[in-house]
């Protein structure tokens, strides 16, 4: 005879797979509340991503952007972060993720990340890895702000959870818009050619794999190198490939319908990002840091799937949707107003994340018109990139915005006219850094006459050699050799013709 005990073995596994199974078809205002782990969990991986990537004050102002127009915050780069900020910095950080004095600690990560990138990228070379995180931080401070006016402003209370709940759903939203925008950059850029453009990546592909063997050294996986030139001939299986990123990213706000969506967005866009860093050697860190805590969120899943099998552990065969059911009823009694009688049905719901009692009476008519607007914050953070551009922590994401017939990048050559490899080694910069710093100088000072000026482009190219050389001093002159000076600049260029031929070709700057 089987017992109960051996039913309810069988039975778990079918229960965790029903319950997970049951999340994919609730609606959002039916999720499951937040758990007093998330938001930590959510807050100590933004917090460790910010102290990581602020460890680098260098830089200057001569190609300001941002707050830089306005404000030298160079001089705060001067000191040496290990001695003067670094201990505070984790102060604060713990600070912020325990949600302790959370205004003035989200105000001062917040502050510090602006600073840092605004001066690294006022130094021409602009890069795009961090702003995800400093729009994060600037949401989640002006969330905080506005929940505490609310009660003054719309005379409108909320319990603990529901105001973290609230600013977790602006993060995710926060997150979401800026696929939207880079989607959005994409086609804007192409003049709304961007998909049909799909077939001139394999020959980025190929400049992209080219300049990191330069930089670092490192030969690419022979199977990258096989499929971009397979795919160079076939641009019908370049769209197939390339082009479902292009989609995820601009419908991607539809995976923050609730729990179960999340998790499968952030997973595929998290697959995705590691595809694409397979094949171009790029880094998604803030990206992929987002995904994690705040749309896949694992450590919710595994509570989950916990509490599922906690019975079989204790000998237990209720059900654990029982409990969860019992749970959710003294969490009904929980968010009724006091006094009332009304039932969960009855209760206005308002946000995903948690159940919201609205109070009708006092709420003005600013406030309902505005309720009803959905994804608000998605909304403003669009306009907020798409307006400011790449001015941080604004950024209109351009990169592989407008894919043409021909791509490259710069390099350099010693004296013997052989590259120098590897060049981050001996110059601490990336052959993109100088690329990106070239084209940066040369687009500030002369428009577009350098284009049309051998001149022009000889005076960019020598302000890049000493930006790199001696502006710069990081170069090991006893491990690179005096004998290999002087040094040339040389632009490499790929050219994707119309018979889909590849064409390689070199010039010296």
């Amino acid at each position: 005879m089987i017992n109960e005990t051996q039913i309810a073995k069988i039975q778990r596994p079918l229960d965790i797979c029903f319950t997970m199974l049951r999340t994919f078809f609730q609606k959002p205002s039916n999720d499951i509340p937040i758990l007093f782990f998330e938001p930590i969990i959510m807050r100590g991986c933004l917090a460790l991503f910010v102290y990581q990537h602020t460890n680098d004050c260098n830089g200057s102002h001569h190609m300001p952007i941002g707050l830089a127009h306005f404000i030298d915050f160079s001089l705060l780069c001067q000191s040496t972060r290990v001695q003067t900020v670094d201990p505070w910095f984790i102060f604060f950080s713990f600070m912020y993720t325990f949600g302790q004095s959370r205004l003035l600690s989200t105000f001062l990560l917040l502050f510090w990340i602006t600073v840092v990138n605004t001066v690294k990228n006022s130094s021409g070379v602009i890069y795009h890895g961090n702003q995800l995180a400093a729009l994060i931080l600037l949401v989640d401070f002006c969330g905080q702000l506005y929940l505490k006016l609310e009660p003054k402003i719309f005379n409108k209370t909320r319990s603990e959870q529901k105001r973290e709940g609230l600013l977790i759903w602006w993060s995710q939203q926060t997150v979401a818009a800026t696929y939207v925008v880079c989607a959005m950059s994409k086609m804007i850029m192409s003049n709304g050619k961007w998909l049909y453009n799909t077939r001139h990546l394999p020959m980025i592909l190929m400049a992209i794999n080219e300049r990191a063997l330069y930089t670092n050294g490192k030969e690419s996986w022979p199977i990258v190198g096989n499929l971009t030139h397979y795919l160079s001939d076939q641009p019908l299986m370049s769209f197939i490939l390339f082009s479902p990123g292009f989609f995820f990213e601009l419908l991607f706000p539809l995976f923050l319908w609730n729990r179960s969506t999340r998790l499968i967005g952030g997973m595929s866009l998290y697959v995705m990002h590691n595809m694409i860093s397979f094949l171009m050697r790029l880094d998604f860190e803030s990206f992929k840091m987002a995904l994690f805590a705040y749309f896949i969120d694992l450590p919710f899943w595994v509570y989950l799937i916990w509490i599922n099998l906690k019975p079989l552990r204790s000998g237990s065969v209720k059900n654990a949707n029982e409990k969860l059911q019992e749970k959710e009823g003294d969490l009904e009694k929980d968010v009724r107003p006091t006094g009332s009688s009304k039932t969960k049905e009855e209760v206005n719901l308002v946000d995903e994340v948690s159940i919201k009692v609205v109070d009708k009476k006092g709420t003005s008519f600013v406030y309902r018109i505005l309720k009803r607007i959905p994804l608000k914050v998605m909304i403003l953070m669009i306009i907020f990139c798409l307006v400011l551009k790449d001015n941080f922590p604004a950024s209109n994401y351009p990169m592989f915005g407008n894919l043409g017939t021909k791509s490259g990048f710069l390099m350099l050559v010693d004296s013997a006219n052989n590259p120098i490899i590897p060049t981050e080694e001996y110059f601490s910069w990336t052959l993109a850094k100088m690329g990106k710093f070239f084209y940066s100088y040369c687009t500030k000072q002369y428009k577009k006459k350098w284009l049309k000026s051998r001149e022009l482009e000889m005076e960019c190219g020598n302000r890049t050699m000493t930006e790199m050389v001696e502006v710069r001093p990081r170069l090991n002159l006893k491990k690179f050799g005096q004998d290999r000076f002087p040094l040339a600049l040389v632009r490499v260029y790929y050219y994707h013709l119309p018979n889909s031929t590849v064409l390689r070709k070199k010039k010296v700057i």
